[in-house]
This record gives structure tokens, sequence and C-alpha cells, in this order.
């Protein structure tokens, strides 16, 4: 069967975006979403752990451990976090991510541009990130106002677009700046 890295380490089955969408579905349902807002992200991933895993032997899903707890970090990710991106935002390395549809995310990793294995489960998926990405920031992107350019917390750029501006969906592309570096660093870099 296909395999597909994602992040650093974990190699999981092409179909675990399909495993990972219905067990992010069964465990949304299955969550108390009024608890949601109390809890802190270590709970909630264990809340979801403990789901994931009472979901998948009561439905009879084939998964084993390693998967599952794959599937549940998944599922927070997608819930709370930015899903496919959130590895690229947390990565020095990368200075921009380019998000040309559901199914095409470009990384620039020091300089050097490659398509990334990470996808969307479709556009509906990649609009609700863009919208938890933007919503901190009070901004949005809809069909009324289908381009948005903002600046987050961390000083990144952000630019977003819809159709009709957008031909292929949602886009989506992320300019991250690098930390500032020490006088060695940049003696070291032949900066200096």
């Amino acid at each position: 069967m296909k395999t597909t890295t994602l992040g650093d380490q974990v190699m999981v089955q092409a179909t675990s975006v399909d495993a990972a969408g219905k067990l992010h579905q069964d465990v949304l349902r299955a969550l108390d979403l009024g608890m949601l807002a109390r809890w802190d992200r270590t709970r909630l991933r264990d809340e979801v752990h403990r789901l994931a895993k009472h979901l998948a032997s009561t439905s009879g899903t084939k998964i084993d451990d390693a998967t599952r707890d794959r599937l549940a970090d998944r599922v927070v990710s997608e819930t709370f976090g930015l899903g496919p991106l959130d590895d690229f935002m947390t990565d020095p390395d990368i200075n921009d991510i380019l998000v040309n549809g559901h199914n095409e995310i470009w990384i620039d990793r020091c300089g050097v541009l490659s398509r990334s294995p990470h996808t969307f489960r479709d556009d509906a998926h990649l609009l609700a990130t863009i919208q938890r990405i933007l919503a901190p920031i009070g901004r949005r992107v809809d069909e009324a106002s289908p381009m948005v350019d903002a600046r987050l917390a961390d000083g990144s750029r952000v630019n977003a677009l819809l159709p009709p501006l957008s031909l292929q969906g949602p886009v989506l592309s992320i300019r991250r700046f690098g930390r500032r570096m020490s006088g060695d660093k940049l003696l070291a870099n032949g900066s200096l």
C-alpha cells in the first residue's frame, strides 16, 4: 500500500486522511462541546485519545494503537490547530507555506521549494483552517470579501483568496519571518 510521510518521522497509510476524517467526525459527535472551552490542549488530547480508542474498538475499525494515536493527534490538530499546516508553522527552517487548493501544499524550507505530502480533505477543510487562522486577529474572508491580507501575532504575513478571485478553490500563503540572529551566528554564516 502507498505510504506518505507526515512530519519528519511519522509514516501513515494514504487512506489515513479518510480515516482521520471519519474519526474526527465520530470524536466530535461524542465530545462534550460545552467542556472544550474549559480544557487545555493536553486535557483535550487525552480525552480525544480515550474517545478514539473507545470508538475504534466499538466500531470494529482495524487500526493499530500507534496509528490510532497519530489519528487522535490529527483530530486535535484539525479541531483546534491548523491541521496539515501545524508542523510547518513550528518549523523554524520554513519561510513560506503556499496552499494552491486543498490538495497541493508547497513549502519553502531554507530557500528550497518542495511539494508537501500533506493535503486538506477538501475545499471546506481548507476554508475552515483559513478561518481559524484569521479569527484570532479579527479578520475574515468570504464571498463578499474574497481576499484578505493580514499579519499574525508572530509577525507572519497571510494572504488568502477565494473564488472567483481564485480559479482553483481557496488558496493561502503564509510568509514566516526568521528569528533574529546573534552576532556570532551572523559571523558563522559569513554575513558579517
